[in-house]
């Protein structure tokens, strides 16, 4: 009996795995991938420059990793000229806090970060947790 147990978590614990890295995408368009149990990655054509990258990550942290509003996203992997923005739910060691006077600043430096909640509100319209 112990080992049907084993084998049924192993089979669930991968499915869900498998669940969070499907591919996700934004109502903005934005292309999500997981890159580990705490970090992921948004892709994508940046129409609205920072704001799309915050409102990708929001939604698919409410609808993929289940955060709640006031939870917290960091940037781990800064925006260069073009690119994909990492995000974590847990503050990279090299972070460089401070305080940013754009959103666009959030997105060009390691540690640059907020709540779901106010990433969810570059969303226009669309609720942080719109998407399934």
């Amino acid at each position: 009996m112990p080992a049907k147990i084993i084998a049924l978590t192993v089979m669930l614990s991968t499915f869900a795995t498998q669940i969070v890295a499907a591919d996700f995408r934004s109502t903005t368009r934005m292309r999500v991938n997981v890159l580990t149990s705490t970090e992921f990655e948004v892709s994508g054509n940046a129409r609205f420059g920072a704001q799309s990258y915050w409102c990708a990550a929001a939604q698919f942290a409410r609808a993929r990793l289940d955060l709640q509003m006031r939870d917290r996203l960091y940037v781990s992997k800064p925006l260069k000229r073009s690119g994909p923005v990492a995000f974590s739910t847990v503050k990279p060691e090299d972070a460089n806090g401070g305080t940013f006077l754009t959103v666009s600043q959030t997105t060009g430096v390691v540690g640059g970060n907020m709540s779901v909640g106010k990433a969810g509100n570059y969303c226009g319209d669309e609720s942080p947790g719109a998407i399934n």
